[in-house]
């Protein structure tokens, strides 16, 4: 799979409102939860772990700012970017197919960028298909 491959998500608030979508050639999806209920930044371990063919990423920011989650091969080669763009203070769920990846070992990372924090959060995701 390349970056190439992947276009986007669509985010969608509690009520259902639209807020953002890029969809094209790779589905997936992003859904925004209440929030906050914490100080920092964090990311969740994706689950299923391993995965086959669906898995999701829990991630939440204390305020609102920029945002990217990059997925990266064992040798840090950058494989696809999930999100990059301004969020809202909250809770975020990004469920995306692994259908296109090797099976391996992979990383994924988030980056926020806010008025009061600045994190780099990263997990280890194994796919098996």
């Amino acid at each position: 799979m390349t970056g190439s491959e992947f276009t986007g998500f669509s985010v969608t608030d509690e009520v259902g409102t639209k807020r953002f979508m890029e969809m094209d050639t790779y589905a997936g999806r992003l859904n925004m939860t209440s929030g906050p209920e914490f100080l920092f930044p964090y990311l969740e371990q994706n689950f299923p772990n391993p995965a086959s063919h669906l898995t999701s990423i829990v991630y939440g920011i204390p305020e609102t700012g920029h945002v990217s989650i990059t997925l990266f091969d064992l040798s840090g080669k950058q494989i696809l970017s999930m999100i990059d763009k301004k969020q809202m203070t909250g809770r975020y769920r990004i469920e995306f197919p692994t259908i296109g990846l090797r099976p391996g070992v992979y990383y994924y990372r988030l980056e926020f960028t806010g008025d009061r924090h600045t994190s780099q959060l990263t997990r280890k995701m194994i796919c098996t298909q």
